[in-house]
């Protein structure tokens, strides 16, 4: 029996080809054969910066870089569009073409640009190799597993794998002499990054034929093995990272030390270390008009206490809970897809793990504010920023003035109902986790939106 053409799926990718990069979610394994990669020139103007001062050029060797970079770009860039238009005449084939041959003719433009591609890449590097001194050549190995890691660490789809521990270091401006002193282990950090990030190229590059032959045909068995094996190298990135947050922190003094590993995991799983409004609550309290007493100042100190314990535990569970469960987060988009095709509708509708705790997180910090407001006066919390009545409560009682609540009332916020932002697997910094949301009245934070689902 003939194999049913895939016209849609290969006409997605060839459409989507034409008009720019393709990234996984487009094409399900379209990402994973390099299609993002061959769209995706490698050196940009804004490289420019790494170059001087990583092989720390002269001054009159920059114009002489620059020139060569805007050659490559030119190269590039008509390379691209004749790889276009020529797929734009491939896509002319396909409906009269047979069965065994439409991906072929897919992919030949593409195939033939790959080489391409890296010839223009490799010569680029090898003329501003040309233009170095003794000392510039002694730091080449360095720049390349700097530029490794510039272009290959946005390439992550897990929280974890993407962070480079050499930015946050830089940006904590630290002393110099302490900067000083983590620098063997940040060498050892570079050199066992390199090599995971590597390897994550190596297994992408030979499953290629392996992953488009399964878009081909259409075997998402083989598809999503190639996709498993993928994964495991990037869990193995993700796991470099997490042991060097560790290893930088435990040399760092004290002082330092705390600040460099919570920056680092917030910037790594900014689903989980995500600022709370209760440690700004706290502040404004103890700021408050009158005064807090010394009665209210030991059980304000008391519910801080308790909050950031509580609230530690919880982030320990939902980091753990992600690093299991992420690393999934493809399969079960896959088989959503496939639920989709064979008809099968709401699977697997339980929260996840994830939404869980997440919904727990919300739980505490709507308790830990009513206590606070429990503690205060009338007269402490209208002073307070934040706690006064909103527009949407002022509009129902129209025979009172524009921000004139009662004397003595507090009035409640309304909710805005607004639903959260739906994950993605592949991540994007500063996006919630999606997850049940109760509805808590008083509670600003509270979204009110009922129950949302994690891809």
């Amino acid at each position: 029996m003939a194999k049913r053409r895939p016209t849609f799926f290969l006409a997605t990718i060839l459409a989507t080809c034409m008009a720019g990069p393709v990234t996984t979610s487009h094409a399900q394994f379209g990402g994973q054969a390099g299609f993002a990669d061959a769209f995706r020139i490698d050196f940009l103007e804004r490289d420019l910066p790494l170059f001087v001062e990583t092989l720390k050029l002269e001054d009159w060797q920059r114009p002489i870089v620059e020139s060569l970079l805007q050659d490559y770009q030119i190269s590039f860039t008509v390379g691209i569009e004749r790889v276009r238009e020529e797929m734009r005449d491939s896509s002319e084939q396909i409906a009269t073409s047979r069965e065994d041959e439409v991906m072929k003719i897919i992919l030949k433009p593409l195939e033939a640009w790959e080489g391409e591609r890296i010839q223009y890449r490799d010569d680029f590097l090898n003329n501003v190799k040309a233009q170095l001194s003794g000392d510039q050549l002694a730091r080449w190995p360095h720049f390349e597993r700097t530029l490794r890691r510039d272009k290959a660490l946005p390439k992550g789809e897990l929280m974890g794998e993407s962070i480079d521990l050499f930015v946050v270091v830089r940006n904590m401006r630290m002393p110099y002499e302490i900067e000083e002193s983590v620098e063997p282990v940040l060498m050892e950090y570079e050199l066992e990054l390199d090599n995971a990030l590597k390897a994550r190229q190596v297994v992408m590059d030979n499953l290629q034929d392996e992953i488009k032959d399964a878009m081909a045909d259409m075997d998402f068995d083989s598809g999503l093995s190639a996709m498993d094996q993928i994964m495991s190298t990037r869990v193995r990135i993700r796991e470099v990272q997490d042991g060097y947050i560790t290893r930088i922190s435990e040399v760092l003094p004290e002082e330092w030390s705390d600040q460099f590993k919570m920056t680092a995991l917030g910037k790594a799983y900014p689903k989980v270390f995500r600022p709370n409004p209760i440690d700004k609550m706290i502040e404004s309290a103890r700021e408050s008009t009158p005064p807090l007493t010394d009665t209210q100042n030991a059980e304000l100190n008391e519910v801080e206490a308790d909050f950031h314990a509580q609230l530690a535990a919880l982030e320990e569970r939902l980091l753990a809970a992600y690093r299991t469960h992420e690393p999934q987060s493809p399969r079960r988009k896959v088989q959503k897809m496939l639920d989709r095709r064979e008809g099968i509708r709401n699977r697997d509708t339980e929260p996840t793990q994830m939404d869980t705790i997440a919904a727990e997180r919300n739980d505490l910090i709507s308790e830990t504010r009513r206590r606070i407001l429990a503690i205060l006066t009338p007269e402490q919390i209208g002073s307070m920023p934040g706690t006064g009545r909103s527009k949407a409560e002022r509009g129902r009682r129209p025979n009172l003035p524009m921000g004139s609540p009662p004397p003595g009332s507090v009035a409640t916020p309304t909710l805005r109902g607004k639903t959260p932002p739906k994950f993605s697997p592949s991540g994007g910094a500063g996006e919630e986790p999606t997850g049940p949301q109760r509805v808590n009245p008083g509670d600003p934070t509270s979204t009110g939106n009922g129950k949302s689902r994690e891809d």
